[in-house]
């Protein structure tokens, strides 16, 4: 699969943390070194507690399922987001030591910049991979399926172009090869966007999924967000 992060609907864009992170902010963690397991990333509720003025910030000591403190080695790399009411700030920094403030608590960066996330419904990356699309007639028999690729894939449908026409409404089954901690995905989904784009000479197609289960649903948005992460790690952010 050919993954970038693309931000042509203005999703995600560079902001200065000043003035955006504050105390009480509730920020989700994960460690570079420990962050898989079973190939899944695995996140940690936290906080920010203090901001200070030495160019570091205090939060909240993480606790697993089973309430066990996680402690990184100085200097690991640290993935976090702050969830805001309509967006998500990404930033990585580095952890440094434990200290009780009074409550014990991580110090790490303060991070300088924040990668926003717009979240209208999800987030949507721009993800190649192969698909397999099949049309239902207005009879309710299906049409031969047709092998295409995906363009954006989000949490609750994906886009596609195809050289003919899928009328918005229509409903379809889309099938996907496995997809890292997620499966297969096999799911109904209706057109909601069909636009001719004359640089490609095809119709971009965009798909809502319907019935999709919540549990897969979830994975594919962890899996979407990991991507995300990664590439913003290496700066692959088109502007």
């Amino acid at each position: 699969m050919i993954m970038k992060i693309d931000n042509l609907s203005g999703m995600l864009n560079k902001v200065a943390a000043k003035g955006v992170i504050k105390i009480g902010q509730r920020v989700e963690v994960n460690i570079d070194t420990l962050a898989h397991k079973n190939d899944e990333v695995v996140n940690y509720a936290s906080r920010i507690e203090d901001i200070r003025d030495n160019g570091t910030i205090c939060l909240a000591l993480p606790v697993d399922e089973k309430l066990r403190p996680i402690i990184p080695l100085t200097g690991s790399p640290i993935n976090a987001r702050i969830i805001a009411p309509n967006c998500v700030y990404n930033f990585r920094t580095v952890y440094h030591r434990i200290e009780n403030i009074p409550l014990p608590a991580w110090i790490v960066d303060a991070p300088e910049t924040l990668v926003r996330t717009q979240e209208r419904e999800f987030v949507r990356v721009a993800l190649k991979m192969p698909i397999e699309v099949t049309i239902e007639n207005s009879d309710g028999s299906m049409q031969r399926p047709i092998h295409l690729q995906s363009s954006d894939v989000s949490g609750g449908g994906l886009g596609f172009f195809s050289n003919d026409m899928i009328a918005e409404g229509k409903r379809v089954i889309i099938k996907t090869n496995v997809i890292p901690s997620v499966g297969r995905i096999s799911t109904f989904a209706e057109v909601k966007r069909c636009q001719y784009v004359e640089k490609q000479g095809k119709y971009l197609i965009g798909v809502q999924f319907v019935d999709f289960s919540p549990q897969i649903q979830n994975k594919l948005v962890k899996y979407l967000f990991t991507q995300q992460r990664i590439m913003i790690n290496k700066g692959v952010i088109i502007k």
